[in-house]
């Protein structure tokens, strides 16, 4: 516990509330609806759901399917869902704070990997600008 409390001592304020923002910009648009982005049977029905994943057949899709992503949903995003259902929490809250905790894990490792290379000193700025320049030249031809 206590590398945890110093690790949070170490991050600044300003990142902080950036974290804050991005966590929070999933819960706007749409709120009490669930928005299409995740399997519906997986918001509303998630054990069943998981359930049915260990079978490559299923017939509970219009005239039966072969399943060929179920495996995706069963760790971690199957058990979350599951767990925010069984403590009778709204299905668009579930949704909505496994989007927080998606950005919020990209957030966190973008930052993490930013202060491992130094991109606040200027040379490796200027290297790293020029780097990120380079891949996205395009080449472009004259017709």
């Amino acid at each position: 516990m206590r590398k945890l409390e110093q690790a949070v001592r170490r991050i600044p304020s300003s990142v902080g509330m950036v974290g804050a923002i991005v966590a929070l910009i999933p819960w706007f648009p749409y709120p009490g609806r669930i928005v299409a982005d995740t399997k519906i049977d997986l918001s509303l029905d998630p054990w069943g759901y998981l359930a049915r994943s260990q079978s490559a057949w299923d017939s509970h899709a219009a005239f039966g399917q072969l399943q060929n992503q179920a495996y995706g949903y069963l760790f971690p995003m199957g058990p979350f869902f599951g767990v925010g259902r069984s403590l009778d929490i709204p299905e668009w809250v579930v949704q909505r704070a496994w989007w927080s905790v998606i950005l919020l894990t990209a957030f966190v490792g973008m930052y993490r990997l930013l202060s491992l290379i130094h991109i606040s000193e200027p040379t490796r700025l200027l290297s790293i600008s020029y780097a990120v320049f380079c891949l996205n030249k395009k080449n472009k031809k004259m017709i």
